[in-house]
């Protein structure tokens, strides 16, 4: 099944529109890959690799591993965080604002935004108190639903924080 994987460029090394490559670069040595080319595309220092299939169709959305917004969560890094007593949809609101990366991302304009979506909201009441400085994104949201006594999800298309039973 075709996905995305995520590399981090290399000095020196510049992305290109098309590759051709045959054996999978991204798994054990000699491995071909079940896809004959890829768009890539560079994203805050990191390649992404988009699968199209052999007949030239793009995969669809929902076949994609999620680990695309998690590769963005886990490549954009949060200076300093201070929160006391926020609750979850202001401190979501706060994620939102620092996720904005000022390069186009597979043709949307900048400023690309990754997407939050806070389930049941009013549900999720316990607020947030956390200090941090120099975090991933995806370990920031991690330690929000923590202290929110949520849970956190990297889908294909956002970052869903939601109640433990859903």
């Amino acid at each position: 099944m075709a996905g995305i994987s995520v590399l981090k460029l290399e000095n020196g090394i510049q992305p290109t529109s098309v590759s051709n490559m045959r054996q999978n670069p991204f798994g054990k040595s000699g491995m071909i890959a079940m896809i004959c080319s890829f768009m890539v595309g560079a994203v805050t220092g990191m390649l992404i690799m988009r699968a199209s299939l052999p007949n030239g169709e793009s995969v669809r959305s929902e076949d994609l591993e999620p680990s695309l917004t998690r590769g963005f969560a886990e490549n954009l890094v949060i200076s300093q965080i201070d929160m006391e007593a926020v609750p979850l949809p202001e401190a979501v609101d706060y994620l939102r604002s620092k996720s904005r990366t000022g390069v186009e991302v597979d043709g949307l304009p900048p400023p690309f935004r990754l997407n939050f979506v806070v389930v049941d909201p009013k549900r999720l009441a316990r607020p947030v108190d956390l200090k941090l400085k120099s975090v991933r994104l995806d370990r920031v949201c991690e330690r929000i639903a923590q202290a929110a006594g949520v849970r956190v999800a990297f889908d294909t298309d956002a970052i869903v924080f939601s109640s433990e039973a859903e």
